[in-house]
């Protein structure tokens, strides 16, 4: 935990009022002046969470990944014939496809896995008998730093939003997005 002597400093970096962090962190305006003033000690639960108020503060500017996600999503079905599939892939100029079983996201087709399983891809008839495994989903609201954690394990992220996938962000757009803040 950090010393109480910084929360006057972190509030004002991040340019907020104490009123603002008292709505924030549930903590009394008053309270927030005393402890700023050396005036009053906070439990740990206080401090806690004026801390998480100030840390959520401080990346609130952050793009979030909302600001660059793209937002025309491709699908397969698992169904799906894997030369169909092929086909789809080439005539959208992409390398890989998140696979659906109904609403609910169950895997990954790829060039790679395309490839890897090329031997096999004559007998195959459907993708869900040479898929991956499905990529990670995430919120609108997660962060730019998030996302890129992300992706230096998986090749791309998907988003969901209320009403279901609303976008998809890759390793080439999380760069593009870099370059533009």
């Amino acid at each position: 935990m950090e010393s109480l002597e910084l929360i006057k400093k972190r509030r004002i970096a991040v340019g907020a009022t104490q009123k603002e962090l008292s709505d924030l962190s549930g903590v009394s305006q008053s309270m927030i002046a005393k402890i700023e003033a050396g005036r009053a000690e906070a439990s740990y639960s206080i401090a806690k969470r004026i801390f998480e108020a100030l840390d959520s503060m401080a990346h609130s500017h952050d793009p979030r990944v909302k600001d660059f996600m793209v937002k025309k999503v491709l699908f397969c079905n698992v169904g799906d014939k894997v030369g169909d599939v092929v086909k789809k892939m080439k005539k959208g100029g992409i390398s890989q496809l998140p696979v659906l079983d109904g609403k609910e996201l169950v895997g990954l087709i790829s060039e790679s896995v395309l490839v890897d399983n090329m031997d096999r891809l004559s007998s195959l008839t459907k993708v869900n008998e040479i898929m991956n495994d499905a990529p990670p989903v995430i919120s609108e609201e997660t962060s730019y730093k998030t996302t890129v954690s992300l992706l230096k394990e998986f090749s791309f992220v998907l988003v969901k939003g209320k009403k279901g996938f609303v976008g998809l962000v890759t390793k080439s757009d999380i760069l593009g997005a870099r370059l533009s803040f």
